[in-house]
């Protein structure tokens, strides 16, 4: 570790996020494993959100490098009954998680943080790091502070790094005939191709995934990307953000040179996160955003290998698959004796479910019990 002590900044809102964004994705090449660790998801939030202001990045920088960014949001925090003035982790999107660049060598006490909020006159009586999931680094950071916290949710994902013929070897028979009959069926319309853009063609490719999303039940509904003029500015600067970050991916699933499905995502390494997806309904009887995810599942040695896919949420449409769960929790710093005592309260009514995996034993959340 460096001998330069850790320096903390805070920068607020566009003009804030604008000092600090190229710094940013630059040390996110080399430390970031999720992308909420990179300033595309919280440039979109900024370019599209009504109060710019209240969103705040905590930067740590050691020998005049960028270390690490806490994204964080100012609000009135809820302990049941009681509104707080708090500060939270940057809930920037309704995939259900937070985060930030934190790297596991970096020297931050979360109370060096906090003391520095309070230097910069943010008032606010309770800290919260909502919706961390066991494997981010937000619970890897507050692992020894034993801060207080509850279960909220899961995070479900597939684990493909065994290859495709262990992978499928852990599904009953009647689901494998299902997922051949399904793919025969599809093959006797025609030639089936997945087509896998990155970065600056996935960009490009993302008018198929909004076509797609607009001609299904949420065209009629007008809840599609394509139908909400704020949203859709929402997901192009996304797009661009994560195609500059050199992180973007678009899979198509093409019949007979017609599109019927489409992931958008970003991909770090071998780890595909899925942001959105889409199919065409009138080609439901083959279940198409199915053989596209089977398309995804390759052997270890071939060139479009993933070793696990994330759908990020934990909807249930997604237990088909039988997933594997990962905890995602919430945890709680106060700084005010009676602010503690209620919080105390307010835990100790809580009783969400722990999770729960179908084929595998999970591990609680790395952070303080």
């Amino acid at each position: 570790m460096s001998q330069f002590k850790i320096q903390l900044t805070l920068h607020r809102g566009v003009e804030g996020f604008a000092d600090i964004q190229a710094d940013w994705s630059q040390a996110a090449q080399g430390q970031a494993s999720h992308f909420l660790h990179f300033p595309a998801w919280y440039g979109a939030h900024l370019a599209t959100v009504a109060e710019p202001q209240n969103l705040l990045f905590a930067v740590a920088r050691q020998d005049q490098q960028l270390r690490a960014v806490i994204p964080l949001q100012q609000a009135k925090l809820k302990l049941g009954p009681l509104s707080v003035p708090g500060v939270s982790l940057a809930y920037a999107n309704e995939m259900g998680l937070c985060d930030g660049l934190i790297p596991e060598d970096i020297d931050l006490p979360v109370a060096q943080l906090l003391a520095e909020l309070k230097r910069a006159g943010l008032k606010f009586r309770l800290f919260k790091l909502d919706c961390i999931s066991q494997s981010s680094h937000a619970a890897r950071w507050i692992a020894g502070s034993q801060l207080p916290n509850k279960n909220s949710h899961v995070t479900k994902f597939l684990d493909l790094s065994a290859g495709r013929e262990q992978f499928y070897a852990g599904y009953s028979s009647k689901f494998n005939r299902n997922m051949r009959r399904k793919l025969k069926k599809a093959q006797e319309q025609g030639e089936i191709v997945i087509e896998r853009y990155r970065n600056a063609e996935a960009a490009a490719a993302f008018d198929t995934f909004l076509q797609l999303e607009d001609s299904g039940w949420k065209g009629r509904e007008g809840t599609s990307i394509a139908q909400q003029p704020n949203k859709l500015k929402y997901y192009q600067a996304l797009i661009q953000g994560f195609s500059a970050d050199g992180v973007l991916s678009v899979n198509v699933l093409t019949l007979a040179g017609k599109p019927i499905a489409a992931q958008v995502g970003v991909q770090i390494n071998s780890t595909l996160n899925l942001l959105k997806i889409a199919y065409d309904e009138s080609h439901s009887d083959i279940s198409p955003g199915y053989l596209l995810i089977d398309g995804l599942i390759a052997e270890p040695d071939s060139e479009h290998y993933l070793s696990k896919v994330s759908f990020v949420t934990g909807v249930d449409w997604i237990d088909r698959w039988k997933p594997q769960c990962e905890a995602v929790k919430v945890a709680y710093a106060s700084n005010n004796w009676l602010v503690d005592s209620a919080l105390k309260r307010y835990l100790s009514r809580q009783s969400a479910p722990q999770p729960s995996s179908h084929n595998n034993t999970q591990q609680t959340i790395a952070a303080p019990a």
